[in-house]
């Protein structure tokens, strides 16, 4: 398995200083966005509390039901999109 980077734990680092791309809420944890092949791919991050991430019901948390979840709150893809406009903003 390949090592984390430097700069993916960097990145990583910033994704886990903003708020839950959900609610608002924080401490967040880094969710991985899904990829083609399983692989991870620690620049497709969103934050999300672990009430979103992990601990919520199933629609409520992404990991209980991808499908509800994102029916409930939009992709993962527009999150992260969102995302990365916050991180250029703060550079």
């Amino acid at each position: 398995m390949k090592r984390t980077t430097a700069d993916e734990k960097a990145h990583m680092g910033r994704i886990a200083e903003l708020p839950c791309a959900v609610c608002g809420n924080s401490p967040v944890q880094v969710h991985h966005l899904p990829t083609q092949g399983g692989k991870r791919n620690h620049y497709r991050t969103i934050p999300l509390c672990s009430y979103h991430h992990t601990d919520g019901p199933y629609s409520e948390a992404v990991h209980q039901g991808r499908r509800s979840f994102e029916s409930r709150y939009g992709t993962e893809e527009s999150m992260w999109v969102a995302t990365n406009k916050i991180l250029d903003m703060t550079v």
